[in-house]
């Protein structure tokens, strides 16, 4: 056969490349669980962030728990707790507000942050005074779970970011 340059034969037609919009199923997973895995680490970035202070303050409580059962002192128990709820206390109300107060209006400013007055009404009454009189007998046990309980439904807030216990 012999070619025919007569015939009106037109050029071979290539398709349109293949684009890349819009993105095949495979793509817009991979994006989602991207986009999931980003929102889940700054969720989870700011819960540790938020909550630094009361994991510390628990794991310090631990410590203090921990060696009074070894030299059984109350009035060693007693002020130990006291710089705690101190420290705390500072981060939860800031230098100035938290600083100043003394007594039982210290008492009262902690009791702000927990719904049971366990400072002004409970065990933890005698923070204010047993630091400062070894004479003084309370019952360890309901001190510890009292500060154990405070500690755990503390608030979670923002100034803890810089704050170390």
């Amino acid at each position: 056969m012999s070619p025919n340059k007569d015939l009106p034969l037109k050029d071979i037609h290539l398709p349109d490349p293949i684009s890349w919009w819009p993105l095949a199923p495979g793509w817009w997973w991979l994006a989602g669980s991207l986009l999931g895995l980003a929102v889940a680490s700054a969720s989870l970035w700011w819960w540790r962030r938020s909550t630094k202070i009361k994991r510390a303050a628990r794991f310090r409580l631990r410590e203090i728990a921990q060696n009074f059962e070894l030299h059984g002192d109350l009035h060693l128990l007693a002020g130990e707790l006291s710089v705690l709820s101190r420290q705390v206390g500072l981060i939860l109300f800031g230098p100035m507000d938290g600083a100043s107060q003394t007594g039982h209006l210290w008492l009262i400013q902690l009791d702000s942050t927990c719904r049971d007055g366990f400072f002004t009404q409970g065990a933890g009454r005698i923070l204010a005074e047993a630091p400062y009189n070894p004479l003084l007998k309370f019952a360890p046990e309901e001190l510890l779970a009292g500060m154990e309980n405070w500690l755990r439904h503390l608030p979670r807030t923002s100034s803890y970011r810089d704050a170390h216990v």
